[in-house]
């Protein structure tokens, strides 16, 4: 996504706080300061309000100007990998976001194990955007180079992160809810605690631990390696040491 006029350009992936992202660049898109921002309808925001794909010409201005801000964030792939699997697998109705389930088959059914059988099965650099590699959007496996900012995402510090971005990019002024709120950012809004959620890293990491077998995640691992070494993320997290797998064999309707 381009911003021309903020000389502001962002690869955005799918289950890296992409929802998020695409309403906060909507809004700078439409150049009102004061435009308020909707937590509930979020996921809603129609596309034709999203900074439309760049044309050529609008990219190789973008990426030839070394006062440009160039962004992108990723997630340690098995992080990303669990929560499209808790997100999107975690119904008893087929979705297409979810592969994994054969038509009109219940979500309830899966676990871990058969969502990482599944995957190890696949080609990653073929699949639909969940679970598409990272390193396979905007062609950041030959060009995360050229990006001024790579951020890491982390569920305790991404409205820290965010808000630093947006003030380095100059669209600082855009953090904020709208007239409804004169003090909430943005960014600490839709980063609040979520009472049912693992909104830690901490917790993450626990979750983690419980949810894969350290054979199960070094498999997983390589078989997402791509993203591993075009990221630089560590190929042994570690947590691995502590990973004990209790829930990855675990149907996916009876994890707490």
């Amino acid at each position: 996504m381009v911003i021309a006029a903020q000389r502001l350009a962002m690869c955005v992936i799918t289950k890296v706080a992409s929802t998020e992202f695409r309403t906060i660049l909507a809004k700078i898109q439409a150049g009102n300061v004061s435009a308020s921002v909707d937590i509930e309808t979020m996921h809603d925001l129609p596309p034709e309000t999203w900074p439309p794909k760049a044309t050529a010409s609008q990219m190789l201005a973008l990426f030839s100007d070394p006062s440009a801000t160039r962004m992108v964030f990723t997630r340690e792939p098995l992080s990303r990998f669990r929560s499209a699997f808790m997100n999107k697998c975690n119904t008893t109705l087929t979705d297409p976001s979810c592969p994994v389930l054969p038509e009109g088959s219940d979500g309830g059914a899966l676990s871990m194990k058969d969502a990482v059988e599944w995957m190890l099965m696949q080609n990653p650099a073929r699949l639909e955007q969940h679970w598409l590699l990272q390193s396979e959007h905007c062609q950041l496996r030959d060009r995360v180079t050229e990006y001024t900012v790579v951020g890491r995402y982390s569920k305790e510090n991404l409205s820290k992160d965010a808000s630093c971005i947006m003030d380095m990019a100059g669209v600082g002024d855009f953090n904020n809810m709208g007239p409804q709120s004169t003090s909430e950012s943005f960014w600490d809004a839709v980063a609040a605690p979520n009472p049912t959620g693992s909104d830690t890293d901490a917790q993450e990491i626990a979750e983690l631990q419980r949810l894969f077998t350290p054979e199960a995640a070094r498999k997983l691992i390589q078989h997402l390696r791509q993203d591993y070494e075009t990221f630089n993320y560590p190929k042994e997290p570690a947590w691995l040491e502590g990973a004990t797998g209790e829930l990855y064999g675990q149907a996916l309707i009876l994890l707490p």
